[in-house]
């Protein structure tokens, strides 16, 4: 008898476990925050070569509260947002979309590192460019995700180009490079093969 039942949970085990290692693609857990076992890892069974859209507005959703705190001129806030969107970028990452999420993973662990508004600002940008880009190249259309773009944004003080794009899941405009006092500045866009 103790040996049927033995057996038994040794099957129940080894099925479970496919099943198991399915839904944390992309290795476990983060050292940042996310436990691994979020509503993200139960949707993300049958990984393909993108992420799925129902997936990417609630793995873009620490950098909508990154957006939002900056506009606001809270760092604190806007970091937490950020390693929020660090842990769900780990374990969307896999090979097949590695030279997208990639560099926004560098990114973000860059940013976190960084102690100063200014300097944060900055590596935002080359975050939203690189977010833009995975989104681009997976081709989501979703309405709730809106691309925004500030002229105002100069090159001496962010990078090699004038202007700065970011995403946001809101039609306000909450500028995150300008800070508080002109947090309503730039407008939304679109892109031409949108």
């Amino acid at each position: 008898m103790k040996k049927a039942i033995f057996i038994i949970l040794l099957i129940l085990f080894s099925i479970r476990m496919p099943l198991y290692s399915q839904s944390c693609h992309g290795g476990g857990g983060s050292s940042h925050g996310s436990s691994g076992h979020d509503s993200y890892n139960n949707d993300h069974a049958g990984h393909s070569d993108h992420l799925e859209i129902k997936n990417i507005v609630y793995i873009l959703k620490g950098y909508f509260d990154a957006v939002n705190a900056l506009a606001g001129d809270d760092l604190e806030k806007s970091k937490n947002g950020l390693e929020r969107y660090l842990g769900r970028m780990e374990i969307a990452a896999s090979a097949d979309n590695a030279a997208y999420t990639r560099p926004i993973i560098k990114n973000l662990e860059k940013i976190l590192k960084l102690d100063d508004i200014i300097k944060v600002r900055k590596e935002f940008k080359n975050l939203s460019d690189n977010t833009i880009k995975l989104i681009r190249k997976n081709q989501y259309k979703d309405n709730s995700i809106k691309t925004f773009y500030c002229p105002m944004v100069k090159k001496e003080n962010f990078s090699e180009q004038n202007g700065g794009y970011w995403i946001n899941n809101t039609n306000m405009i909450l500028n995150p490079y300008m800070g508080i006092n002109m947090q309503n500045c730039g407008e939304e866009i679109r892109f031409h093969d949108e």
